[in-house]
């Protein structure tokens, strides 16, 4: 069945973070009310009904799979008729006070960020004025729109553990990542980062794109009972699979770049092997920077580049010659800070000019390098979104032998191992 989806609740719900997740990982057009809901005057008018509804009608007609959020019950009510499901996230306003502080800036809405703190006050003002306003934005509104709507609905009161229900398809890329590249290549360097960060007991620690939570719980080990762990990642499936492992950590569904926690909130943040994919690479690094307390410890690792790690630079050629651009696409992805220089220039941007680079070398196990490729091709492709026919898959596999073997070492029972290197790049909020 098609999925349309209408969020409302508060300015500062998390109406943007759940919707940009969810259009990300089911590929729904995602509509945010309040770019149709505003004249570009100053100060800023409501626009007519009747306009606004022209517009929302344009994109139903455009768009079959859908995920509208907002604030404004009067244009939300227009997508009742279609919705498949609604959604009320309704924390209190303490809570969307607190995300509202931190909202990273919005250039969709604001000219610049100074734009957007100088309106801060008056946002906030208004946040609070929610339970008892009269208004289309009202708690009021919003919870007429949500008793009269007769589909699938649930209201949200705990939005920081708020998640989309992972797909079958998520959870079984979770899954294999899990099983076939965390002990194999991803899991060494978790005590790497750990150190990096220097987390010990009693450490409030965040981990931003904890995958299915490898350093998260090397970061739970070190913390002991007196500390606290958070796990934070766009991926539904990713967190269903973390939760499975056990331990007493807080997960989180949300985005790197726009992080649903105060600031100062941290002794340590870490993030292993996931800044390659942020949209807002920059952006990403000031909020940790944000959420860090005085004197709190950034760690974040990012693969070197392929052409230090022969055994994949063998496998990107590979994938280039039998499984096509898209696959090899896939494959390079995670390689492409590999260049310390631009790496320190990430930083530097973000505002960590600081920050120290240092690369380690671990070495990687994999059964055979048969198993190396097929994780590849059947855990790592479909995660990007690349889907390959059965018949490149058998024959990219066929080949992989001889491609590889130059490049690996045997060990007993057809083992192979190989090294990686990745830089760890630590940086430390100043007190």
């Amino acid at each position: 069945m098609l999925r349309r989806v209408l969020v409302v609740g508060n300015s500062g719900s998390g109406k943007s973070t759940l919707a940009e997740a969810l259009a990300r990982d089911e590929r729904l057009a995602h509509l945010d009310l309040d770019t149709l809901a505003w004249l570009p005057t100053v100060p800023p008018a409501r626009r007519d009904l009747s306009d606004s509804e022209r517009d929302i009608r344009r994109f139903t007609a455009r768009h079959e799979a859908w995920i509208v959020e907002g604030c404004y019950a009067d244009l939300a009510s227009m997508f009742v008729s279609d919705a498949t499901e609604l959604i009320f996230l309704n924390p209190g306003v303490d809570v969307c006070v607190r995300h509202c502080q931190a909202r990273p800036w919005e250039p969709h809405k604001y000219a610049t960020r100074e734009a957007q703190d100088a309106n801060l006050a008056m946002l906030v003002e208004w946040v609070r004025g929610y339970p008892t306003r009269d208004d289309p934005c009202s708690l009021g509104a919003h919870r007429a729109l949500y008793d009269a709507f007769g589909g699938p609905k649930r209201e949200v009161r705990d939005v920081d553990e708020v998640r989309m229900d992972a797909t079958p398809e998520q959870i079984a890329g979770a899954r294999a990542y899990e099983a076939l590249f965390v002990p194999s290549l991803i899991g060494p360097y978790a005590p790497i980062v750990a150190d990096a960060a220097g987390i010990r007991p009693g450490d409030r620690v965040l981990d931003v794109a904890c995958g299915t939570g490898v350093v998260t719980r090397e970061a739970l080990r070190r913390v002991g009972s007196a500390g606290h762990v958070t796990g934070l990642d766009a991926n539904a499936g990713m967190l269903a699979v973390a939760r499975e492992q056990g331990g007493a950590i807080a997960w989180h569904e949300g985005r790197a770049e726009s992080l649903p926690f105060p600031d100062a909130a941290f002794d340590a943040v870490v993030s292993q092997f996931g800044l390659m994919f942020f949209g807002d690479r920059a952006g990403a690094l000031a909020d940790m920077r944000r959420v860090l307390r005085p004197g709190g410890r950034l760690a974040v690792a990012v693969w070197a580049s392929i052409g230090a790690i022969p055994a994949f630079a063998a496998e990107l050629a590979l994938f280039e010659r039998l499984a096509g651009s898209a696959a090899a696409d896939a494959l390079r992805a995670p390689f492409v800070l590999g260049d310390v220089a631009a790496l320190a220039g990430v930083f530097a941007v973000a505002g960590l000019a600081s920050a120290a680079v240092e690369t380690h070398t671990t070495t990687a196990r994999f059964a055979s390098i048969r198993t190396l490729v097929e994780a590849d091709l059947r855990g790592w492709l479909p995660i990007m979104g690349v889907h390959l026919d059965e018949g490149v898959i058998g024959r990219t596999l066929d080949a992989a032998d001889d491609a590889l073997a130059p490049h690996v070492s045997r060990e007993p029972a057809g083992a192979v191992a190989f090294p990686t290197s990745a830089h760890v790049v630590r940086w430390v909020r100043p007190a």
